[in-house]
């Protein structure tokens, strides 16, 4: 999902909620606000919005189902030292408030199980196939979450040297996906991604070759050239065209995208200096101007 999409107008709105009463914030709105920072990578404003989230849903309810989404939540934003202990909190609280075979207590699975990967592979590999098969379950084979945490699975299995099976759940997922989604759709275009690279591992450069057009041209369809989906796809297919030996055709790629790559650099460097430039006002806006409706019943 585009996170950028939620609210059109996230700075303009935090500066509003910034200048309001904690007892008059909106929740509902900041956990928005959260995701939408979160999908433009701008974590320095994503975590205290969230952490705010966790400390006022603490406020008002107390074991409550709320919390531990909010948990779940800011353990997606914070830093190695915090994660995994929020993702365990909040899945021993989701077990025993809401049950082991829910959608909210897999949700968390994947989650904690997703970070666990390079850290301890067996817990993670038992996790993901806990959350997959709740998923399957509770949502269907085609759900979003079903299919991630089947890729996430496919992950484990690649790393633990399982290549076939590995494999062969990954190219299952793609075929949900074409038909359920769409080709071009960003999960299918990684899902393929992640089969090209299995074939690359294998040495089969042509396979994955034909797999890396598809990628590239479909990209140019959805996203355009700018994108980056679009100038990492071509990089990729570049990089496997001059495996292959096809050195001009490389080449060609690689200077068909270098003024792009070089206006993305400067696009982000001047989104770092709007993002602090925006933290500075944010911190130095507070005063009770405005009322609104609160997440959790009450109008003011």
């Amino acid at each position: 999902m585009d996170w950028r999409l939620l609210i059109s107008h996230a700075e303009a709105i935090w500066k509003v909620l910034s200048k309001l009463d904690e007892n008059y914030l909106n929740i509902e709105l900041m956990k928005m606000l959260s995701l939408y920072y979160m999908g433009q990578d701008n974590y320095k404003d994503a975590v205290p919005i969230q952490r705010e989230v966790l400390r006022l849903v603490q406020t008002f309810v107390s074991d409550d189902p709320e919390i531990f989404l909010a948990k779940n939540d800011l353990a997606l934003l914070v830093g190695e030292d915090e994660k995994e202990q929020l993702f365990r909190e909040a899945l021993e609280e989701r077990i025993r408030m809401q049950g082991i075979d829910t959608e909210e207590t897999a949700e968390t699975q994947h989650n904690l199980g997703s970070h666990l990967i390079s850290k301890n592979i067996l817990e993670a590999k038992d996790l993901l196939k806990q959350a997959l098969a709740t998923h399957t379950k509770v949502n269907g084979p085609f759900h979003w979450r079903t299919l991630m945490a089947e890729m996430s699975l496919a992950s484990v299995l690649l790393r633990q040297g399982l290549s076939a099976a590995g494999e062969e759940m990954v190219r299952e997922n793609i075929e949900k996906k074409r038909q359920n989604l769409e080709p071009a759709h960003p999960d299918t275009l990684a899902a393929i991604t992640m089969l090209a690279d299995i074939l690359i591992d294998k040495d089969h450069f042509q396979d994955a070759e034909t797999l890396q057009q598809e990628i590239v041209d479909d990209s140019m369809k959805r996203f355009g050239i700018e994108d980056t989906h679009t100038l990492n796809a071509i990089y990729n297919l570049a990089q496997t065209k001059f495996a292959l030996g096809k050195y001009e055709n490389a080449t060609e790629l690689w200077k068909s995208t270098r003024s792009y790559w070089k206006l993305r650099y400067n696009m982000l460097i001047m989104r770092d200096i709007k993002i602090d430039s925006q933290s500075e006002a944010m911190n130095s806006m507070r005063s009770p101007l405005i009322t609104v409706h609160l997440g959790y019943g009450s109008v003011v």
